[in-house]
Formats: structure tokens, C-alpha cells, sequence
């Protein structure tokens, strides 16, 4: 094997009985940790009764396996070619079969009897078996009997004795059945052939099957079920179990000897039977296995059309696929219908060559203006834009809408497909005016949708018109909706779509966070339920995890989007896939090719949010590249479309694009750019590009636009300004200076509404130095209304170190004069809506004095706060923090004001909400929130006050219930890099939570990292025994034995 994609194309192989694979020369790996990680999860995902054996010259990260399949093996060899013979082969299993390696040494030694002699069915070995067949019946009978097939044993000593060195090995029929022949099948009477042929045929068993189909079960059949127990269980064994792939090779054999025991028509009564009773109980597979046995096909197609949602709703695609896959095809060709399923599944895999292919020749023999012929028409139409033929798509719904002999939903879905195409052909006035009908028709009442076909109608225009109209807030309701609706009913497979849409919207308002946790919950959805928005979202988790400075997290996920990139024939996988590679490299060379491979890309689809993704990232990675060269470029080229096409809020931002590197290489032209953005955003109310856009100081441009900007747009600015608080309002001072009257003005109305104090020296020397009375009167009317403010917000941190921030000035510690003083603050920040009276405070600060000095403390305490918080206060004069009535107390918090004990309880709350409800992105949002709010346990400096012990221990549990519920979405998304500092911190708060101990093992066990494990166990350990002198629950204990187990059976096959 010289090429990686010769081992992936291996590693994508199944197999149906026991097998192994062998990787020959994997050191083209050592080195390359992607790859490595790449063929770990493949490896991974294997099936159970799958071997593998890697060859390699040079250590390699993925093996050995941590993730120890419970049937399948690991074997890494060094230094050696994978040519083996039988006494290889014997070396092999000596060393590596579980449990009794000493049956080689028993090879020769002759059996007694395989069964009760009593029971009719067994008796003595044939005669001269331990001479010439000893040695291979022993073999063959250890390895069902004792090994239960497993898959090394069994594929070794195959590829041993064939001396076969190929990559997979199954091929153990002949030698079995013959055995099993000689051994089994010579010693049964008639009566038990027929039985157990019988049982074959409707094998697996269960009791109630076999109560209704085979009379003679319990009077006859519970000697048989002593004797081949193996052979009766498999209904509830685990397909990938000790012993279940020889449990199916020993059912074929009676399978094949039920035609000449039961005869041809007891066999197709039999079947026959089944069929109706699996049917019956919605075991659908099962029939259909017994349908394909008597070869009528024209049932199995029935029972596919009219149970399709047994596939359909579980999103098992493939297990459709593989039932019609088996029909002749001229009996596909006749069925419309099937071929019209046929082609619906094709679309939701991604296959839509296969896909049109089957539509395509539905829709041309489906007659004009059925239902089929509308419904076919529609996925057709889709498959077209999926393909790119955005022009045929849009000629096909005309034609469609046009055929339509009534108004129906389908009629409506045409519209829909039509307003798509027109969308990517820039044709917007067309388009507004079909999505204004579409949306009319589909909140009518002559037309009954329900919510989901409301939302499946209404959704594509959020993406496809809202968010390139800049009508975010519509697009926003819109996909809210439709995601709500879709997680309750969702029989078309859009809500992957949707989620992904939402994604989108989050990545033009810059909010990439949110955006993040979109493509991830849409990652999850698609995974099965479709490929094409799997390959997208992937793709989108690299883009964005590489542009917010996460690059070893985009480069996992790039491994996964290169690898689907060919199932989106939307290119959106292929170019995001590149752009994240440009972000990622730092060789000019590379990037300059990937952002032309990708603008090419989306310029062939007319894909506009791609060709601007394509100018952001060029002015992402500018300095990487020749100054004035392609980021210029690729932005002013971007700049053009988005004008012509009117995309306002893209052509703004890569406006401001231009003008930053204009100045930066030193082009005084470049102004035009800036005034062309500023304009465009203060006209259509665009200011999250300057508060959200992380690659250029908004409150800059801000600034500089309300001093050159005209009055309209200073005020939109002024505005704009308030979003960065107390930097904004600074950044102004240097304005005011020198800023004609009437922006004074402006600037003095937003100081005040914004309540910034500090401008009350500038509106005095206004007063001093002004010429003329009504500019004076004006400005002291301000400094009055400043004087007149409501007081200033109190932001009060308590876990962790304690903090105070009035307005935007931190209360110094040096400004407490009393402790106590500050204590009383901490004790009525913990309860800011309860009264306390005098009696209450003085029993927890002063337990130990007299009543009057108590009382006397407590006013000096009081005294001390206002000092503390308002020091401009007069002696004497009501706080505006303190409320005070009939001998209680009570903190006042003004408006704006924040908590962070209540702030932290309210985003866990909602948090939990969400999760209960099933909506993990939100949840997850709102519970990191809460975390990074909690940054350490409540008032430290107070640990040893009682008053301050039960909100502290609240308030603990509450954080750890949410790392705990984090940790549960990640681990059920399977993303492990986030599970483990989770679960470190969780064991930091509370090192005796054993089911936390237990799941960090696991997590370390999925990465392969063994001595992790180790180390989480010893901890543990020493953990319980410290506390509270106990040892490990069960299942650590287990997992830990399997993981020394495994490094044990690792070392002994290196030694050996």
C-alpha cells in the first residue's frame, strides 16, 4: 500500500462473517497526525466481527486501538511481512486466543460426544476421526465451541492454512459445513431434521414464532433447544457477540438442506407463514427475507411501498436501498411508485446522479398533471439545483406550475423550487414577487397546510430572499418556526437544513459562536438523515473553527469534510473545505491557489455568500499574501457583485475592507470606500458590522464617522456608539474638543442618555468659555439634567474575588474603611430582595456584643457603605444604593445594574429548559455562559462564615449540574476534546463523583489514550479512599481491568 486513499478505500469495506484486515506499510503514516486520526475513527466504525492487523515500520499514535471492539482484535506488528503459514498461524493463536491458548496441545485428541446420547441427536465421532481428521475437527470444533468464531482465531487459522495473504478473509464454509455434516447431521433422525431445517428457515427464533408456525416446539423441540443452544438464542444476542456469525453459518447449513427434507411446498407454506406473521408484528425485514426466498417480487415491491416509513422514519435509507437494490430490474422499471421512492432516497443520501436518473424517467412516464407527476417533478426540480442546472430547474417549475390541473401543494412547492432558482440566478424582483405569493398561499385558508408544510414552504426563504434582502429579524422568526416544527414532526427530512440555515444567519450577523453550535446540532442531525447537509456542515464547523483561532479543531473537522466534500454537489463542502485550508496554511503559494479554487468554484454556481466568503477570507489572511495583490483583488471583485446584485450588507463590509487595506499600504483614494460603507450601513441600519466583525475596530470607524459624516447619519452613529458603553462614550471626549456646536450638542444628549458623569467638566467649560447666552443656558440645562441622572448601574462580582463596578469605576478595597462594613454589602448582595432588620444583621457580624454597641456598629457600618460606594455622597443623605424602612435594610439595585449569583442561576435555568425540551444548541449557549460566569466557588474570603455556607454549596451544585449536563450533549455528540476539561472540572469541585470519574476514563478510552485512563483510575482511587475510604464502584474497577488487560495482551504479542 503506497497511497492513503488505497487505506481508506480499504478501511470503507463490511463484512458479513468472521474477517480480518490487514494494513500493509502503514508507515506512510508515522508523522502525519491527521491521517492518523483519520484511520483511528475508521477503524473505529468497523464492524465487530472485523480483525485488523497493522503492519508498520515506524510507532504510530492509533495503535494500538482503546476502543477495544468486544469481538474484533488489534495487532500491531513491526518488521515483519504478513505471509503466514499453519505454523505461523499455530504461533499466532497460541499467543493471542482468549482464555485456553492450550488447545493446540490437545490437537489429536478425540472427542466423545457432542450431544446427550439420550436426545437422539449426537453420538460418538465417526470412526478414525482423531487419526486423519483429528487435528482439523479439533480445530473447528474449538473454535465454535470454545472461541465462539472469533474473528482472529478464526480468520488466522484460515489465512494460515490457505496460506492466503489477501486483506480480508471469511471463507471458512466449505471446511465448517463438512464438519458440521460428518459431526451433526449423520446423527439426527428424520423428526429432528425436519424440526431444526424448519427452525433455520425462520431463524432467529423466538418462543411466540415458534409456538404458531412449529406445533411441536415445547413437546419436541426443548431437547433441541438443549442441544444447540447457540443456534436458538441469536434473537437476543448482539449481532457482533461471541459466537453469533457462526450461529448464521450453522443456520445456512440447514437452510440449505430444508429443500430436500421439507420438500418445495411444505417450504413455501412455511414461508408463506412467516411472511403473514412477521407482518403482522411489524417485523417488515423478516418478511421480506421470506418473500425474497419464495421469489415473489411483485409482493416484496407492495410491502415496500406501503411500509416505506418503517425506513423512511428511523432514516435507515441504506436498509431501503438494500431490499430494492435485490429486485430484477424489470420489475423496478415497472413501478412507478418504488421508482419514484427509489429516487427520493437517492436525493437524501446524496447521490443525485442516481437520483435524477430514476426522477428523470418517473416524471417522463407519469401522466401530465397527476399527483405523481407534480410530486416527481418537484424532486426533480430539486435534484436540478442540486446538480447546478439552476436554469433547467427553473424552466421544469414553470412547466410544472403550468400543468397543475388544480391548486394543491405541490403546485405551491413548484413556486417554491422556482423562487430558489430565480434567487441563484439574481433575478430578486421575480423572486420577491413568487415568495410574496408563496407565503399569501401558505398562510391561507382555502389552502389547509399544516405547521410543518407551513414551515417546509416557508423556511428555503429566510436563506434563499430574507438574508440576502439584509432582512434578518424576518429570517430569524422564519427558522425559529421551522426548527420548532421540525423537531416535532419532520416527515420531509428538512430540519438538518434548517439548522444549518440558522448556522448561515448567525455567520452573516458575526455572531460565531451561536453559528458554531447551529453547524454542530446540524452535523448531529444530518449525520443519517442527509448527506449532502452532513458534507456542508462539516465544512462549515472547519471554516469556522479556523477563523475564530481554533486551528487543531478545524483541521479534524476538515479531515471530515474532505472526505464528504463529493456528496454535496452544492459545492458549498468543496469551496468551504478550501477556504478553511487557506485559513490553515501559512505558505503564500498554497493560499493564493485555494482562494482561487475557491472563487472559481462559487463564480460557476453564482453562489454569492460563497464568492464573499471567498473575499473575507483574502482579507483574513492578507498579511500572508503580496501587499495590494489578491485580497484587494478578490474583495473589490466581491464588492461589484454584491452591488449589482444589491446585497447590501456584504458590499458595506467589504467596503470597510477596502478601506482598511488602503490604508494600511498608504492610498489616500481609498476614503470612497469608507464613505460608501458608512453610508450604506447608517441607511439600512447595518451596525453589526461594526460591533460584531472581529477583523476591524467598529467603534473606530464609529467614531470617525460622527465627526465627518452628515446629520442624519451622526445621530444613527451617536447611537451606534453606545454599544461599546464607557469606551464609546471616552472615545468621544476627544470629539467634543473640537466638534462644531451643533455636534457638541449631540455628543452632550448621548453622554447624558447614557449616563456618562464624566462629562460633567466639558459642559463646564462650555459654560465658562461660551459667547453666547443661549449656548450657555443650553449646556447648563445639560449639566443639570447629568446632576439629575439616575444612579449609576452597580455590576457586583461574588464568585470569585469580590468586586464592585459603579458605572464604569471599580470600588477600590481601600475605599472600605470598615470590614464589617463590607461584609453587611456581601450579606445583602446574597439576598438583594429581602429586608433585613437591624436584629438580623447585628446577630451575623456581631454575635457577641451588647445590644447598644451592636446598634452603634450598625451604623457605622451603614455609614461606611455609602462612604465606600458613593464618596460624593453629603453626610447624612439617603444612598441610593441602601433602602432603609421601619428598622430593615434592603440593597437597591438601580437599573442595569448586575449580579453575577443571579445572573449565573438564571442562564443555568434556561439552560436546563432548553436541554429538557431537546434544543442542545440554545442549551449549550446558555450553560457556557453560566460557567464562565462561576469562576470560583462563592466569596472565598468568607469561607469560614456560616452565613455565607448554604448560598456557597447552592450555588456549587448548580455549577456542577451544569457542567454535568454539557458534558451529557457532548458525549451524546460524540465530541470527546470537549467532554474531558469538563469532567476535569467537575472532579475539581467534587474529586468523589465517581460517575464523572467513570465517564473521563471512558472519554480517554475513546482517544486511545491508555495511560490517561491509568492515571484517571489512580486518582480516583486515592480520591475515594481519602474522603471517604471506599474503593472504586464496579464498572470503574471493570474498565480498568480491560484497559491493563489490553497493554498486557499488547506487550505479550510485541514480545512474542
Amino acid at each position: 500500500m503506497r497511497r492513503l486513499d488505497f487505506l481508506l478505500a480499504a478501511l470503507s469495506f463490511h463484512a458479513d462473517g468472521p474477517a480480518i484486515l490487514v494494513l500493509d506499510s502503514c508507515e506512510l503514516l508515522a508523522g502525519r497526525e491527521e491521517e492518523q486520526q483519520l484511520v483511528s475513527l475508521l477503524l473505529q466504525r468497523l464492524p465487530g466481527s472485523v480483525s485488523i492487523i497493522v503492519s508498520s515500520r515506524s510507532s504510530l499514535s492509533f495503535a494500538p486501538l482503546t476502543t477495544r471492539r468486544l469481538e474484533g482484535g488489534l495487532l500491531e506488528l513491526r518488521d515483519r511481512d504478513l505471509v503466514f503459514d499453519q505454523a505461523e498461524a499455530d504461533s499466532f493463536l497460541r499467543c493471542n486466543l482468549p482464555d485456553k491458548p492450550a488447545w493446540l496441545d490437545r490437537i489429536g485428541r478425540p472427542q466423545q460426544t457432542m450431544t446427550s446420547p439420550d436426545s437422539g441427536l449426537g453420538g460418538p465421532c465417526p470412526e478414525g476421526c482423531s487419526d486423519e481428521r483429528g487435528k482439523e475437527d479439533d480445530r473447528c470444533r474449538y473454535l465454535y465451541e470454545e472461541v465462539g468464531g472469533w474473528p482472529v482465531a478464526y480468520a488466522f487459522y484460515c489465512l494460515g492454512k490457505g496460506g492466503n495473504s489477501s486483506g480480508s478473509v471469511g471463507a471458512v464454509r466449505a471446511e465448517l459445513f463438512s464438519y458440521i455434516e460428518r459431526e451433526v447431521w449423520v446423527g439426527l433422525n428424520d423428526k429432528s431434521k425436519r424440526f431444526l431445517c424448519s427452525a433455520a428457515l425462520l431463524e432467529p427464533l423466538d418462543r411466540e414464532l415458534a409456538a404458531e408456525l412449529l406445533p411441536d416446539f415445547f413437546r419436541f423441540g426443548a431437547e433441541l433447544v438443549d442441544a444447540f443452544p447457540f443456534f436458538f438464542e441469536t434473537v437476543d444476542s448482539d449481532p457482533g457477540s461471541r459466537g453469533w456469525q457462526f450461529s448464521r453459518l450453522y443456520g445456512q447449513f440447514f437452510r440449505e438442506k430444508a429443500g430436500e427434507v421439507l420438500g418445495a411446498q411444505s417450504t413455501a407454506r412455511l414461508h408463506r407463514s412467516a411472511v403473514a406473521f412477521f407482518t403482522r408484528h411489524g417485523r417488515i425485514e423478516r418478511s421480506l427475507a421470506h418473500l425474497r426466498a419464495l421469489s415473489d417480487w411483485s409482493e416484496i415491491v407492495r410491502l415496500l411501498l406501503s411500509q416505506k416509513h418503517y425506513w423512511l422514519d428511523r432514516a435507515d435509507y441504506e436498509g431501503l436501498l438494500s431490499w430494492v437494490v435485490q429486485l430484477p430490474t424489470d420489475i423496478v422499471a415497472k413501478s412507478l411508485q418504488l421508482g419514484f421512492l427509489v429516487g427520493r432516497i437517492y436525493l437524501y443520501t446524496g447521490n443525485i446522479a442516481q437520483a435524477y436518473h430514476h426522477l428523470q424517467t418517473v416524471f417522463s412516464r407519469a401522466g401530465s398533471g397527476t399527483g405523481l407527476w407534480m410530486e416527481t417533478g418537484c424532486r426533480l426540480a430539486e435534484a436540478l439545483l442540486l446538480r447546478g442546472e439552476v436554469e433547467e430547474a427553473v424552466e421544469l417549475t414553470q412547466k410544472l406550475v403550468a400543468g397543475s390541473r388544480r391548486f394543491s401543494r405541490h403546485r405551491v412547492e413548484a413556486r417554491m423550487f422556482m423562487a430558489i432558482g430565480l434567487h441563484l440566478l439574481c433575478r430578486f424582483e421575480e423572486c420577491r414577487r413568487i415568495w410574496r405569493r408563496i407565503e399569501t398561499i401558505a398562510t391561507s385558508r382555502f389552502l389547509p397546510l399544516d405547521r410543518s408544510s407551513r414551515s417546509y414552504l416557508l423556511a428555503p426563504k429566510a436563506v434563499f430572499f430574507n438574508l440576502e434582502q439584509g432582512e434578518f429579524s424576518e429570517s430569524e422568526r422564519i427558522l425559529d418556526e421551522a426548527i420548532q416544527v421540525f423537531r416535532e414532526n419532520d416527515p420531509r427530512k428538512r430540519l438538518s437544513w434548517t439548522l444549518l440555515f440558522k448556522g448561515v444567519l448567525k455567520l452573516e450577523l458575526h455572531r460565531y459562536e451561536e453559528a458554531l453550535a447551529w453547524f454542530r446540532e446540524a452535523a448531529q442531525v444530518s449525520d443519517i438523515a442527509n448527506r449532502s447537509v452532513h458534507a456542508a456542515a462539516t465544512a462549515f464547523l472547519s471554516y469556522m473553527s479556523a477563523s475564530t483561532g481554533r486551528p487543531e479543531e478545524a483541521r479534524l473537522w476538515l479531515a471530515q469534510a474532505e472526505k464528504e466534500a463529493e456528496k454535496d454537489l452544492t459545492l458549498w463542502a468543496p469551496i468551504l473545505c478550501l477556504l478553511s485550508r487557506a485559513l490553515l496554511t501559512v505558505e503564500e503559494e498554497h493560499i493564493i491557489r485555494d482562494l482561487r479554487r475557491a472563487w472559481n468554484l462559487a463564480r460557476q454556481r453564482r453562489m454569492l455568500l460563497p464568492l464573499a466568503l471567498c473575499a473575507y477570507t483574502a482579507f483574513a489572511v492578507r498579511a500572508r499574501m503580496p501587499r495590494q495583490g489578491p485580497a484587494f483583488h478578490y474583495c473589490l471583485r466581491a464588492a461589484e457583485i454584491s452591488s449589482r446584485w444589491r446585497v447590501a450588507h456584504r458590499e458595506a463590509q467589504l467596503m470597510l475592507y477596502l478601506y482598511r487595506m488602503g490604508r494600511e499600504n498608504g492610498d489616500a483614494q481609498t476614503g470612497q470606500y469608507f464613505d460608501r460603507g458608512m453610508a450604506l450601513i447608517a441607511e439600512k441600519k447595518f451596525g453589526f458590522l461594526l460591533t460584531d466583525d472581529i477583523l476591524i475596530d467598529g467603534m473606530e470607524y464609529g467614531i470617525k464617522a460622527v465627526v465627518e459624516k452628515r446629520s442624519a447619519d451622526q445621530d444613527y452613529f451617536l447611537e451606534l456608539c453606545g454599544y461599546w458603553g464607557g469606551r464609546g462614550c471616552q472615545a468621544l471626549e476627544e470629539v467634543f474638543t473640537d466638534a462644531p456646536l451643533a455636534l457638541k450638542g449631540k455628543i452632550a444628549d448621548f453622554w447624558i442618555r447614557n449616563g456618562y458623569r464624566a462629562a460633567a467638566p466639558y459642559f463646564e467649560r462650555v459654560i465658562r468659555t461660551g459667547r453666547q447666552k443661549k449656548t450657555i443656558a443650553r449646556f447648563q440645562q445639560y449639566f443639570r439634567r447629568l446632576q439629575s441622572l439616575p444612579p449609576d448601574p452597580l455590576h457586583i462580582r461574588m464568585l470569585g474575588a469580590f468586586v464592585i463596578v459603579r458605572g464604569s469605576d471599580v470600588v477600590c478595597e481601600t475605599s472600605w474603611k470598615r470590614r464589617s462594613a463590607k461584609k453587611m454589602f456581601k450579606i445583602l448582595g446574597l439576598y438583594p430582595d429581602t429586608w433585613f432588620t437591624g436584629e438580623q444583621l447585628t446577630d451575623m457580624i456581631w454575635p457577641n456584643c451588647t445590644p447598644d454597641k451592636a446598634r452603634a456598629n450598625l451604623w457605622a457600618a451603614i455609614s461606611a457603605i455609602k462612604s465606600a460606594i458613593e464618596p460624593e455622597l453629603p453626610a447624612r443623605e439617603h444612598s441610593s444604593y441602601l433602602r432603609h424602612g421601619d428598622g430593615a435594610y434592603k440593597l437597591h439595585l438601580p437599573s442595569g445594574s448586575t449580579l453575577d449569583t443571579v445572573t449565573f442561576q438564571e442562564k443555568v435555568d434556561q439552560g436546563l429548559h432548553y436541554w429538557k425540551g431537546k434544543d442542545f444548541a440554545r442549551s449549550l449557549l446558555c450553560l457556557e455562559e453560566a460557567v464562565a460566569l462561576y469562576r470560583d466557588d462563592l466569596l472565598p474570603e468568607d469561607v469560614y462564615e456560616s452565613w455565607s455556607d448554604e448560598p456557597r454549596d447552592r450555588l456549587r451544585l448548580l455549577f456542577l449540574g451544569a457542567l454535568k449536563t454539557m458534558v451529557d450533549i457532548h458525549f451524546t455528540r460524540q465530541d470527546i476534546d470537549r467532554c474531558i476539561p469538563l469532567l476535569e472540572k467537575i472532579l475539581a469541585c467534587d474529586p468523589i463523583d465517581e460517575e464523572s470519574h467513570y465517564t473521563l476514563m471512558q472519554c480517554h478510552s475513546f482517544q486511545g489514550r491508555d495511560v490517561e485512563v491509568i492515571r484517571a483510575y489512580r486518582n480516583c482511587c486515592q480520591a475515594l479512599t481519602r474522603e471517604l475510604d471506599v474503593t472504586p464502584a464496579g464498572k470503574i474497577q471493570e474498565l480498568y481491568g480491560e484497559i491493563i488487560a489490553h497493554r498486557q495482551e499488547a506487550g505479550n504479542r510485541k514480545s512474542g
